[in-house]
């Protein structure tokens, strides 16, 4: 099993004072020196190494990412857009709250920022970095707060977490941006939880700053070179966690138990698990798929463009099958009929024009079974 990664300790710090806490960023080592150390679980690295394999071996790479990087939308949807499930899409679903022109804007912003966040060359990070991933993210103007915020409560005075003034915020990024740039410590998911927590408790911009920091540390594990069988699917856990995340990070600055240590594994396990989901349900549909190729005939080929294209739009159209595959629409037709009845689609809409059709093995992939 690969070992990813050797990392130098070099850690940020946080202190609380007084109530309400107020958090800091690489200033004082009183927070470090009473936090127990992270030990991650064996479990992490075995299933890390056994998706590494699967890419590494498999011929459908471009498939298998696409399938991480649609668990990872699915999952940033239902935490900033609940009523837009991905459940809506399911053929005994007609409501399609996902074809809400809001949610369809999100998703296209978050593909559009994922081209970024996996780009190869990734430059150092820097202060203008994290507002281009910002904008990426949020299609608003980024620009760093200039008013304090703090988490619960109706003041500061009866806040539960009062973020560093916006007075300091500068150097507060840039002891930030310099942790990530002087790279990883003793441990590659250690730290990248570590840079999750902080920007959390940072909280550098007025909004969306929790849909920020979940983009914004995936390029920080691209620009580590964590595997992307972990990067992309990060906001799983998250989303399966969101509730007690919070209250155990910020009850993490008040205790000496590790409450975010052991959360961010299990975050970190469920993305993973997730992943393996995934990837193993993908291989397993091609090959029912080779095993039923009679049934698609000469149509079967352009499984290899139409496949690939699922994983990351398991919704679909007549249309953009014919633009998929390159085929005419009475052909893509005839294509679409096999698909419909081999149960790779199943039609959601049923009016005459613009039909839409999903894909329940993608679906099931997806987390929504």
């Amino acid at each position: 099993m690969r070992h990813y990664g050797t990392f130098v300790s070099n850690k940020p710090q946080i202190v609380t004072k007084g109530a309400p806490m107020t958090g800091s960023i690489a200033l004082y080592p009183e927070f470090s020196r009473r936090k127990p150390p992270f030990s991650p679980r064996t479990s992490l690295y075995r299933t890390l190494g056994k998706l590494d394999m699967i890419f590494h071996e498999a011929e459908h790479a471009q498939g298998l990412l696409a399938v991480l990087s649609s668990i990872n939308t699915w999952a940033n949807l239902t935490i900033d857009f609940p009523e837009a499930a991905i459940s809506h899409l399911s053929p005994a679903a007609h409501r399609l709250a996902f074809f809400q022109q809001a949610a369809a804007e999100y998703v296209t912003r978050l593909r559009d920022a994922e081209e970024h966040l996996t780009a190869k060359d990734h430059p150092l990070l820097t202060r203008e970095d994290l507002l281009h991933v910002y904008a990426a993210v949020t299609g608003t103007r980024a620009e760093f707060r200039s008013s304090d915020l703090w988490i619960g409560g109706s003041s500061q005075e009866t806040a539960v977490y009062t973020a560093p003034p916006a007075s300091i915020l500068s150097q507060h990024i840039e002891a930030l941006m310099q942790a990530i740039n002087e790279g990883p410590g003793s441990d590659p998911l250690e730290k990248l939880g570590s840079i999750h927590q902080y920007a959390f408790l940072l909280l550098p911009f007025q909004k969306d700053n929790a849909l920020w920091i979940r983009a914004w540390t995936q390029k920080v594990a691209a620009f580590w070179g964590i595997p992307s069988s972990l990067l992309l699917p990060l906001s799983y856990g998250l989303a399966q966690q969101k509730q007690v995340y919070a209250r155990d990070l910020l009850g993490d600055l008040e205790t000496s138990e590790p409450l975010w240590a052991n959360r961010w594994q299990e975050i970190c396990e469920q993305s993973l698990n997730a992943a393996l989901h995934g990837t193993s349900g993908y291989l397993r549909l091609w090959k029912h798929l080779r095993s039923i190729q009679g049934d698609f005939g000469r149509s079967f080929v352009h499984l290899e463009k139409l496949v690939p294209h699922l994983a990351s739009h398991p919704h679909t159209t007549l249309a953009e099958i014919a633009e998929v595959t390159s085929l005419t629409k009475p052909n893509a037709s005839i294509l679409l009929e096999r698909c419909e009845k081999t149960g790779l689609l199943a039609k959601v809409t049923f009016d005459a024009r613009n039909k839409i059709y999903v894909s329940p093995p993608m679906l099931e992939m997806l987390g929504e079974g």
